[in-house]
C-alpha cells in the first residue's frame, strides 16, 4: 500500500511515512 507519501503507509510500522516526512 505504497501509493503516495504520507497517506497509504505500508502493514508495518510507518517507517516509509517517517523516511519520506520526518527527513
Amino acid at each position: 500500500m505504497i501509493a503516495t507519501h504520507h497517506r497509504f503507509v505500508p502493514p508495518f510500522p510507518s517507517w516509509r511515512e517517517i523516511s519520506t516526512t520526518h527527513i
